[in-house]
């Protein structure tokens, strides 16, 4: 389970249990995470592209870098071996939670506009028009609280 806030620090496992006339009838153990105290670089710097559109939901605060470290999540999905649809998840959950102010929108923009994020912008600029969600046939076994 992942927690968006809430949950316990780290990594944890937990349980549910359900009890029928006096009797525990099922028990149920799964490993949890809460994300907001975890470094939103850190997980960057893994190579994974679910690890940097979580960041997402990470600890930002660390960085007096914000736009770069969100053209570098964007960028990680776009060359990721990925398929679209999988892309687009990704990068909507950047969309999703890491949403910028008017000011930002316009320094990120010139930002990404470099050629070292060429195929972020090109994602930018065309998920909006994707129709490779259709092509989804699940979401991802991802329990997200």
């Amino acid at each position: 389970m992942v927690y968006l806030r809430g949950g316990r620090e780290g990594l944890v496992e937990e349980e549910y249990r359900v009890w029928l006339f006096g009797r525990e009838r099922l028990l149920f153990r799964y490993e949890s995470i809460r994300l907001a105290p975890l470094d939103a670089w850190e997980y960057l710097g893994k190579r994974n592209p679910l690890g940097a559109a979580l960041a997402a939901l990470m600890d930002r605060q660390k960085t007096g870098e914000p736009l770069r470290l969100r053209a570098l999540m964007m960028q990680r999905v776009a060359e990721s071996e990925k398929d679209d649809a999988g892309k687009f998840l990704l990068l909507n959950l950047i969309e999703t939670y890491f949403q910028l102010t008017a000011d930002q929108k316009e320094s990120f923009s010139r930002l990404l506009s470099k050629k070292e994020y060429r195929e972020a912008q090109e994602m930018e600029v065309t998920w909006p028009d994707c129709d490779c969600v259709s092509s989804v046939p699940y979401l991802p076994s991802l329990m997200i609280v």
